[in-house]
This record gives structure tokens, C-alpha cells and sequence, in this order.
């Protein structure tokens, strides 16, 4: 079963350059009944009546407050994300944590001397170099075992843009 809202919102601050939206995502993704078979004995089925289905965060959220003066912008947006299961187990080992990571970005707008409008912009991704898994999957390891494997997400990086309106 699948259920949930999406909820978002947005404001200016009145007499100020700042302004503050959001977004989130509260979700319920449970098994109401399921069974897998992993052999062919009776034994070997799993019931997962009620489990969390896998790689489905129950809650995903953001958060932005952008000001603006002249022809420059500034934002800093924070990014959140509930425990992710990689499996149907509903076991903290093979999950990954919350997580919360922080961007920041800045641009300017000008006119080019050819008349023709200009953005230079900056955004610097995963601000405080935050190290966690942003998804991952089961696998057998060496010695025959279930064991989950982690995709980690990058490091402290940045991108620059520059766009030109003709």
C-alpha cells in the first residue's frame, strides 16, 4: 500500500529581499501482504506482511531561503531525506540513515556591452562535505552472504554557469 501528501509552500518577506518556500513529501509505502519464496521447502518462505517496501523514504523534504539585492541572489536550500531499507527486512543494516545535506548557490545578472543580457552563477553542492550513501542494493559478499552494498554521494562540489539571452 501506498499513501501519502505532498505539501509545498512558498513566501516573500514582506519590505525585505528574502523569501522562504518548502516542500515535503510524508508517504506511507508498507507490504500489506507479501511472501517470497527463496527455495523450494515450505521453510524457505518469508512473509513481509506489514514491512516497509524498499528504496521508498517515508519522508522527503526541502527547505530555501533566497535574497535577492540589485542584481545579485543568494540561496542556501537544505535537503532531507528519511531512512531508505535497500531490502523488504526492514533491518538498520541494510538501510541507509536521515540525512541532511545543505547547498548554496549565487548568481549575478548584467547587461554585456553587445546590449544582450548575462547570469554568472555558482552553486556548491553538499556544502559542509556531508559523506553518506544516497543509495545502495543487496548482494552476495565473499562468503556467500545477503550483505548490503552503499552508492555513495559526492563530496563538496560545485558547478559555474554562465547563460547569455540574445
Amino acid at each position: 500500500m501506498r499513501q501519502g501528501v505532498e505539501l509545498a509552500g512558498s513566501m516573500g518577506v514582506p519590505t525585505s529581499p528574502l523569501s522562504l518556500t518548502a516542500n515535503a513529501t510524508l508517504s506511507d509505502n508498507h507490504f500489506v501482504e507479501y511472501r517470497e519464496h527463496y527455495g523450494p521447502a515450505p521453510g524457505d518462505e518469508v512473509s513481509y506482511d506489514g514491512n516497509t517496501i524498499g528504496f521508498f523514504p517515508d519522508v522527503l523534504a526541502n527547505a530555501a531561503v533566497r535574497g535577492a539585492w540589485r542584481a545579485a541572489t543568494l540561496e542556501l536550500a537544505a535537503q532531507y531525506a528519511g531512512r531508505m531499507y535497500l531490502d523488504n527486512t526492514e533491518s538498520n543494516d541494510a538501510s541507509i540513515g536521515p540525512r541532511t545535506v545543505v547547498n548554496l548557490s549565487g548568481g549575478w545578472r548584467f547587461t554585456t556591452p553587445a546590449k544582450t543580457s548575462a547570469e554568472l552563477s555558482v552553486r556548491v553542492f553538499n556544502l559542509f562535505d556531508r559523506h553518506y550513501a544516497t543509495s545502495g542494493y543487496m548482494d552476495v559478499d565473499a562468503g556467500g552472504n545477503l550483505a548490503p552494498q552503499f552508492i555513495p554521494a559526492a563530496t563538496r562540489h560545485w558547478l559555474a554557469e554562465m547563460r547569455l539571452g540574445f
